[in-house]
C-alpha cells in the first residue's frame, strides 16, 4: 500500500459519518501539532489536512474540528467544535465535542467513546431551549404608540 492510501483510506469513511449526522455547511480545521489551519466544506478541508499530513509525513495529530448547527435562521446557531485526534492507523477519532449556544448563552461539553456518538444536528438544535419570539424585545415599560 503506497503513502496517499494510508492517508486518504480515512477520509470517505469519516466525511460520510458526519453528513449522515447532518452536518454539512461549512467546517474549520486546526492542528496545533501539525501547524495546520483550514476553512471551507468538509470535503475540502479534510483532503487539505490529510495531504498537509502526508507532505509533513506525520503519523498521529491533535485536531479541532469546528462546525455549525442552525435552527431556524443564521441568528440561533450552535457552534460545534469537535475534538479528537488523527491517527495513520485508526483514522479520526473524536473524543469530546463542546458545543457553544448564541441563544440561549450556554456550552456543553459531551464526551464520547467512540465517533458514532457523535450527535446530529437536530439532537445538537435540541439539547437547548428554544428561543421564544416575545424573548428578544425589550424588557420595560413601554407603551404602543398609534399612528395619526
Amino acid at each position: 500500500m503506497n503513502t496517499t492510501d494510508e492517508y486518504t483510506r480515512h477520509h470517505r469513511p469519516f466525511e460520510s459519518l458526519l453528513r449522515s449526522k447532518g452536518y454539512n455547511d461549512r467546517f474549520e480545521i486546526i492542528s496545533k501539532a501539525a501547524d495546520f489551519h483550514h476553512y471551507g466544506t468538509l470535503r475540502e478541508t479534510l483532503h487539505q489536512f490529510l495531504a498537509h499530513m502526508e507532505r509533513q509525513n506525520l503519523r498521529a495529530a491533535n485536531i479541532s474540528l469546528k462546525t455549525y448547527a442552525e435552527y431556524r435562521n443564521p441568528d440561533d446557531y450552535k457552534e460545534c467544535q469537535l475534538l479528537g485526534n488523527f491517527d495513520i492507523e485508526k483514522g479520526f477519532v473524536i473524543e469530546r465535542i463542546f458545543i457553544e449556544s448564541r441563544y440561549p448563552n450556554e456550552t456543553q461539553q459531551l464526551k464520547l467513546r467512540n465517533n458514532h456518538e457523535i450527535p446530529g444536528k437536530n439532537a445538537v438544535i435540541s439539547r437547548f431551549r428554544r428561543p421564544k419570539p416575545w424573548d428578544r424585545q425589550l424588557k420595560g415599560d413601554f407603551k404602543i404608540r398609534r399612528k395619526r
